[in-house]
């Protein structure tokens, strides 16, 4: 395992546990305002009240992918070996984009779509379900990836993997 892909993890995982804990004050902000918006004009408190609710529902389910993001990195964490060079989930990939801007993604069981920044790198998680992320696994370093999002089709080298 290369000394970058442990320092991303450990950032990676540094950075969703901070994240749980903001998710999990403002779900909790939101709740104690569910229960404290009470005003003398009874339509308006339902109002706030249901407000607060929804809102704390929706940081509940952020709660909820970020746990999933962080189970995937402890068993990243306790289960690292060495890369045999092919792309699978747990792989940390560097890419070049047809644009030539390059990109680094981590493939996780679950939990894609978050930024996390390594030094001067960021590093974006990928869900094994990402059609990028498929077109990836089982590809290895100089291979080419091709894929499609709307009209538009975006092709990738991929450079490293570890």
């Amino acid at each position: 395992m290369s000394n970058f892909k442990s320092i991303a993890l450990a950032s990676a995982l540094m950075q969703t546990r901070a994240m749980i804990a903001s998710a999990t004050e403002a779900k909790d902000q939101a709740l104690s305002e569910s229960n404290s918006n009470v005003d003398t004009a009874g339509d308006r408190y339902n109002v706030l009240r249901e407000s607060a609710l929804t809102l704390s529902e929706g940081h509940a389910r952020r709660l909820s992918a970020l746990h999933s993001i962080e189970a995937a990195l402890l068993r990243l964490t306790a289960g690292m070996r060495d890369c045999d060079g092919t792309v699978n989930i747990t792989s940390l990939v560097k890419l070049m984009r047809d644009d030539h801007s390059r990109h680094s993604y981590l493939i996780l069981t679950a939990g894609g779509g978050f930024r996390f920044e390594v030094g001067d790198h960021v590093v974006f998680t990928l869900s094994q379900e990402a059609p990028l992320a498929q077109e990836l696994i089982g590809r290895h370093v100089g291979d080419e990836v091709q894929v499609r999002t709307g009209q538009l089709t975006t092709t990738y080298t991929i450079e490293s993997v570890e």
